[in-house]
């Protein structure tokens, strides 16, 4: 009986934990233009709107197409393609989920989806 009774709050402990993990997002997009001396790629990450997000007050979109990483000891650090964006979003817990494109207005952009399970 107390086997049983054990059991059964194991599962519901589990079932307890995993109700309380949560999910945040992040999209990279890119949008590709031709130029003269080759492709230039401009970034831009989306975290949404809550100021709960992980990375709120850490990262951001530069006018010139950068996404910047805001580091504790106040320094920055400049992404300019998707290789080093890679690279850096592992570090804060996101994985790569989905790859996608959309058209908007007659530009195509690509779209990096990521996630990161939060206890």
């Amino acid at each position: 009986m107390n086997k049983i009774i054990l059991v059964i709050c194991m599962s519901m402990w589990s079932l307890f934990i995993y109700a309380q993990q949560k999910t945040e997002y992040c999209i990279l997009r890119i949008v590709n233009t031709l130029k003269t001396s080759g492709i230039e790629s401009k970034l831009s990450i989306d975290i949404g709107n809550s100021k709960e997000h992980s990375l709120y007050n850490i990262v951001e979109n530069n006018k010139n197409g950068f996404v910047i990483f805001k580091q504790a000891d106040g320094s920055t650090i400049t992404i300019k393609d998707e290789v080093d964006f890679l690279a850096i979003i592992e570090k804060y817990g996101f994985r790569l989920v989905q790859v996608y494109t959309t058209s908007i207005l007659e530009k195509s952009y690509i779209n990096y989806l990521f996630e990161k399970k939060i206890p």
